[in-house]
């Protein structure tokens, strides 16, 4: 059996899709294989999305080694995704009151990658993707009703902090913001941050690959 746990913030959780998130997607396709008519049969793999909307890096950390603790089945392969951060770069109530320093959000990732280095097999971070920024700089936030300001160039820097930070832990990332840019990101938006389930099924795709190597290593 291959157990394989994800966790993020609100993009991982499937904000923005009547279908179900990129998240769900991984868990559609798994057990498709598995129990489809020509698929694997028995219990081969188990799929846990801990995603909580308005996470930051600290909260995943926080929950990781609980979350994955208690469904982790000793001798069985693990993979853990993860994809969050994108809060840590927004700002609240001013746009130049940032979540997080660029210091304070690498010590905080340093963590949870060496958190999820630990109680894990392989890691995958999925990296952030680009804002339409007329609808975000300011936004309200339907979870706290504050104004959050979320811009590309500190969400392209975070991005760029958290592919050097995986390489140097031998962690394997998606990187996927230019990317996203390049092939009509603002269409799959359905506030100015969230993707709509053709944008999910976009970010399941660049994934997939890299999933599947995690899967046969």
């Amino acid at each position: 059996m291959i157990q394989i746990f994800i966790s993020g913030a609100s993009i991982t959780y499937g904000v923005g899709s009547a279908d179900g998130g990129w998240a769900d997607m991984v868990k559609r396709y798994l057990h498709k294989r598995q129990y489809g008519e020509s698929g694997e049969g028995s219990e081969h793999y188990e799929v846990y999305n801990f995603a909580k909307p308005g996470a930051t890096v600290e909260e995943v950390r926080d929950s990781m080694t609980t979350d994955v603790g208690l469904r982790r089945r000793q001798g069985e392969k693990s993979i853990i995704i993860l994809s969050v951060g994108m809060n840590n770069a927004k700002c609240i109530n001013s746009p130049n009151s940032y979540v997080s320093t660029i210091d304070s959000y690498k010590a905080s990732l340093n963590e949870l990658l060496g958190t999820a280095r630990n109680i894990t097999d392989n890691v995958i971070f999925v990296g952030y993707t680009p804002v339409d920024e007329k609808l975000t700089a300011p936004r309200i936030s339907p979870l706290t009703g504050e104004q959050v300001y979320f811009f590309n160039n500190r969400i392209k820097e975070f991005n760029s902090i958290c592919k050097a930070v995986c390489g140097e832990m031998e962690v394997i990332y998606v990187d996927i913001f230019d990317k996203a840019n390049t092939e009509g990101w603002k269409d799959f938006l359905v506030d100015g941050v969230h993707p709509n389930v053709d944008g999910h099924g976009w970010i399941f795709n660049q994934l997939k690959p890299y999933l599947e190597r995690a899967i046969q290593s």
